[in-house]
């Protein structure tokens, strides 16, 4: 796994998330990823592993201000038993990088799968639902899974914290002003995020940890194509 913070506070060059992109600050340096825009070097904030990654083999000091994640307390605190296909999931996507889709039947278990995931990676995590009603549900199992507390974005509530629920309208409102609160983005029925709008929470986001959960993972346009940027293939 590569190192995702730089931090050099005698770098000449400052990495920084503003509305919605990234901007390189400081010393001009040869990178494909930044176009001058506004006057500034601006990259998609989906390209924030690469660009580190890019850094990092090029022994160039980044002093990191965009990642604003945060470790939480992960470890699950309810005895779950693990199906061995919910096991043979997961081993698969940390194999991946910690970064694609799992495609499981209706009343499978889907939830244990990214309650695992959440426990793995350890850090900030936005759990993005397409109702209301599953992101009620999963804000109720979320905080009797861990004793990390939930925040909360959509139906009247706004309360961002490191392990927050929200909707796939309230995440795409407002992601430019979060997208780099987190580390691990969970997309419950990932089939919604390929749309013109919603694939915007994956691009604006500089998650470096990416988990898709669907029952249905073709759509009838056939963009799920995208899915393989936005979240990680198909594992």
């Amino acid at each position: 796994m590569i190192e995702l913070h730089i931090q050099s506070t005698d770098a000449a060059r400052t990495l920084r998330f503003h509305d919605g992109s990234l901007v390189l600050e400081g010393e001009s340096t040869p990178c494909s990823f930044f176009r001058l825009h506004g006057g500034k070097l601006r990259a998609i904030p989906l390209n924030y592993t690469k660009i580190i990654d890019w850094f990092n083999s090029g022994g160039v000091a980044v002093n990191d201000q965009a990642n604003q994640s945060q470790h939480i307390d992960a470890q699950l605190q309810t005895a779950y038993e693990d199906r061995p296909y919910q096991r043979e999931a997961l081993e698969a996507w940390i194999q991946a990088g910690c970064a694609g889709c799992i495609v499981l039947p209706t009343g499978s278990g889907k939830t244990l799968v990214a309650l695992r995931a959440i426990e793995h990676v350890g850090r900030s995590t936005l759990v993005v639902l397409p109702t209301l009603d599953l992101m009620n549900q999963w804000y109720e199992i979320l905080a009797s899974a861990f004793r990390e507390p939930v925040g909360i974005i959509g139906g009247g509530y706004h309360d961002v914290k490191p392990l927050t629920v929200t909707t796939y309208d309230s995440a795409f409102r407002y992601v430019d002003l979060y997208g780099n609160r987190f580390d691990l983005l969970v997309f419950d029925e990932v089939h919604h995020l390929p749309s013109e709008s919603y694939a915007q929470i994956a691009e604006l986001s500089i998650a470096p940890h990416r988990l898709g959960l669907t029952a249905t993972f073709r759509r009838t346009d056939g963009r799920q194509a995208a899915l393989a940027q936005l979240v990680g293939p198909l594992v």
